[in-house]
């Protein structure tokens, strides 16, 4: 229900961004890419970041019941336009601030250290 409040209260405060953004999906490399989706949406300075796991429950290490951490994410990466090098993203869900590296990458781990979806914005 916390998923759902936040990104609607998002989709409220943005809807120029949810609406008219240009749609980008994102590419992702690393030892668990065929369990990641990402896509973008960007209008104008404004950015906001979709990530989500796929297909992990046999990916998951004994005791584990949802896809969080590095244990599970290993070295996987989800590659931003190069553009957002330098941007400042707020995750949605967890408040956490996260800045892409100097490829434009995030690491899965981070998006997922807390919270196994992740929703972005530019601050």
């Amino acid at each position: 229900m916390l998923v759902m409040a936040c990104a609607l209260r998002l989709r409220r405060s943005e809807s120029a961004l949810f609406i008219d953004g240009m749609y980008e999906p994102l590419r992702v490399e690393g030892a668990e890419a065929p369990h990641l989706l990402g896509f973008t949406r960007t209008l104008g300075q404004r950015r906001l970041i979709a990530a989500v796991p796929r297909l992990m429950n046999h990916q998951l290490p004994e005791g584990r019941q949802i896809p969080i951490g590095a244990d599970v994410w290993k070295d996987t990466r989800l590659f931003l336009s190069a553009d957002a090098a330098g941007a400042t993203l707020r995750h949605v869900f967890t408040g956490a601030r996260l800045k892409p590296d100097e490829n434009g990458s995030l690491l899965a781990a981070d998006l997922f250290r807390t919270c196994p979806v992740a929703l972005l914005v530019t601050e």
